[in-house]
């Protein structure tokens, strides 16, 4: 489950900075209206970053974890 929670807040992210990218881009809007775009592109991608990288090394954990145990109790 962790898996696919951090691949879905990566997706977010990317889709999030890639909302950035386009804004910058966008002559049609202001300087203002770029600047609060982007920081509230930037506020929601920067979470889903940190949680996307979170549960992958979480999920990662939960697959070495078990394994190391068992090596412990073999020995």
């Amino acid at each position: 489950m962790t898996l696919v929670s951090g691949t879905s807040s990566l997706v977010f992210a990317f889709q999030s900075l890639k909302s950035v990218w386009d804004t910058l881009r966008n002559p049609d809007l202001s300087g203002i209206e770029k600047f609060t775009s982007v920081l509230m592109s930037l506020t929601m991608a920067l979470p889903m970053v940190v949680n996307g990288i979170r549960s992958f090394k979480n999920a990662q954990l939960g697959l070495t974890l078990p394994a190391l145990v068992a090596a412990g109790a073999e020995k």
